[in-house]
C-alpha cells in the first residue's frame, strides 16, 4: 500500500497537534492543596477571629454591640478529623441569652472556615 505525500503530511501534522496538547494538558494539571500551609499562634488567631467579627458587623451580619465582646475561650478541637481553631466571643449586651457566645472556627493556618452561636 503505498501512501501519498499529502496523507503523510496530514499524519506528521496529526501527531504533531496531539503532542503539543498533550504537552500543554500536562503543564496544567490539579496541585494538591497546600497542606503545608504555616500555622498561626493563638494571638494570631485571636486577631483573625477579631477581623471576622468586625467583617460581620461592617456588612450588618452582627448587631454593632458585638464590637465590645470579649474573647473568653481560644482553644483546638476536632470536627471530623480536622483540628481547628474554636475562638469563643461573649456579649454582655446580647438581648437574646442564647446568643450571647458566637463562636469562629478557623483553620490551624488562621484561615476562616465559619461562624455561629452554637458551637457546633
Amino acid at each position: 500500500m503505498k501512501f501519498s505525500l499529502t496523507i503523510c503530511a496530514v499524519i506528521v501534522n496529526l501527531v504533531l497537534l496531539l503532542t503539543a496538547i498533550l504537552v500543554q494538558a500536562s503543564d496544567h494539571t490539579e496541585q494538591a492543596p497546600n497542606h503545608s500551609a504555616a500555622l498561626v499562634d493563638i494571638s494570631t488567631a485571636q486577631t483573625n477571629a477579631k477581623d471576622i467579627i468586625s467583617n460581620l458587623i461592617n456588612n450588618n451580619k452582627l448587631s454593632h454591640e458585638w464590637i465590645e465582646a470579649k474573647v473568653i475561650s481560644t482553644e483546638k478541637k476536632i470536627f471530623s478529623g480536622n483540628t481547628e481553631w474554636v475562638i469563643v466571643f461573649f456579649n454582655s449586651k446580647a438581648d437574646n441569652k442564647d446568643k450571647q457566645k458566637i463562636y469562629v472556627f478557623l483553620s490551624l493556618a488562621g484561615e476562616y472556615i465559619a461562624v455561629n452561636f452554637t458551637g457546633m
